[in-house]
């Protein structure tokens, strides 16, 4: 199934943890969706990266980082 994401709804899990978090948490292992987003979601997310870092406590291997080449569908 693929759903569609905001930037405000992929900025909010990482910071709140919450329900949303868990979906794409859970979604890394079973591969149930394919999550697209506007290419500006990566300005956005590049725009508060210090400050999601710093209020997240991510740790390296749980950074988002954009991808190099955009998937085909």
């Amino acid at each position: 199934m693929l759903l569609v994401v905001d930037a405000n709804v992929v900025i909010s899990a990482l910071v709140a943890k919450g329900v949303s978090y868990r979906v794409f948490l859970l979604n890394s292992l079973l591969k149930r969706f394919d999550f697209i987003a506007p290419e500006f979601l990566w300005r956005e997310i590049d725009k508060c990266r210090e400050t999601l870092l710093e209020e997240t406590k991510l740790s390296p291997a749980e950074q988002v980082e954009e991808p190099q080449t955009p998937p085909h569908w």
